[in-house]
């Protein structure tokens, strides 16, 4: 059985980092092309989901209060690190409107990498699709100030300060009585698949009991 929050050596098979894996992974669930500042924001969300029900990030980015909300410069070397790979290209582009402001698209190449799912755990995947549903199809300025800056850790910290994201390990996994997502979405596919398990059966292995 995979531990939680983990997976084997041998599902990692982009070789790539794991910062650029994750941005590989948002810009495609969220429909192959996101823009950088967006991006920034749905990596944040993901790893403060992730740290609030799974008890650790799914990157390696360490965030700071900027002017945008939280931002580690350690992006622009994760996207970079795609389009030299050939699994993504940055497009320069003006909004056309509200105000007027320049902006960076990150784009996918199409076809160039149909396996970096593979690379995380349902659990993982999971909440990256809701942070992307969370911060997907909003004004960036309303995201920015009536979501990302609503967020505990956001809260009374400093301009240029770290937030501190380990503050908000499990959480929401404490709060619902300890269960793993994890072990959650096992459940349901034991439960979706396996037409011979019992009601008792079906238990114990959500509660992470052997049968």
């Amino acid at each position: 059985m995979i531990a939680h929050g983990t997976v084997p050596d041998d599902w990692i098979i982009s070789g790539m980092s794991r910062n650029a894996r994750v941005l590989e992974l948002i810009v495609g669930r969220a429909g192959g092309a996101v823009a950088r500042t967006r991006l920034m924001k749905i990596v944040y969300m993901a790893d403060l989901l992730a740290w609030r029900v799974l008890g650790e990030p799914i990157s390696e980015f360490h965030y700071k209060h900027y002017h945008h909300g939280p931002f580690d410069p350690a992006i622009y070397a994760a996207v970079e690190e795609l389009c030299q790979a050939g699994h993504a290209e940055v497009e320069e582009g003006t909004t056309t409107e509200g105000p007027r402001y320049d902006y960076d698209l990150v784009r996918l190449v199409d076809g160039a990498t149909p396996h970096v799912a593979q690379d995380f755990t349902p659990g993982q995947l999971h909440l990256v699709d809701l942070a992307v549903k969370r911060c997907a199809g909003i004004n960036i300025r309303k995201l920015i100030t009536e979501v990302i800056d609503e967020t505990e850790p956001m809260k009374g910290v400093p301009h240029g300060q770290p937030l501190d994201m380990e503050a908000q390990r499990n959480k929401d996994r404490d709060a619902r009585g300890g269960i793993s997502l994890e072990t959650i979405l096992e459940a349901r596919e034991w439960f979706i698949h396996d037409e011979g398990l019992t009601h008792e059966e079906f238990i114990q292995r959500f509660r992470g009991a052997e049968v």
